[in-house]
């Protein structure tokens, strides 16, 4: 699914049933290989990837994780250091796991290696990818 598919999904609030309302999500979660997969349809904003982290952690919180940026990021300093510490204090430390962003735009690379100095700690690697093959060669390797 590429960047433009978000535009497909219904708007955000749409009410489809009475008293029901229907938030679009900017993001999809899903396994692939022993990966749990976040991928961005549109640019996130930091409620969204805040959104996301939660999520992930409550309903897929699996050591071997692939984040797609594909569509770009655009995050203060101060949001991608609250994001870093959302991420540490969401998921369990105690267990080895492995992070990839896949961000191909030199600014969303760039801004997902700030990320990367901030998510740091002892349990988790986390490593910023231009290309999903090598990001998924990473996760599935050994070391």
């Amino acid at each position: 699914m590429d960047c433009l598919s978000g535009l497909l999904r219904a708007p955000h609030g749409k009410q489809d049933l009475p008293g029901v309302i229907t938030l679009a999500k900017k993001y999809s979660i899903h396994r692939s290989d022993d990966i749990t997969e976040i991928r961005f349809h549109e640019q996130p904003g930091w409620s969204d990837l805040r959104e996301a982290i939660v999520s992930t952690a409550q309903n897929a919180p699996n050591t071997l994780r692939l984040w797609d940026v594909t569509c770009g990021i655009d995050l203060s300093a101060e949001e991608l250091e609250q994001l870093g510490e959302l991420g540490k204090d969401s998921f369990n430390l105690s267990a080895h796991s492995k992070v990839a962003v896949l961000a191909p735009s030199d600014l969303a690379f760039g801004l997902a290696r700030t990320f990367e100095v901030h998510r740091a700690d002892t349990t988790t690697e986390l490593r910023v990818f231009r290309e999903e093959q090598a990001a998924r060669q990473w996760l599935l390797s050994d070391n």
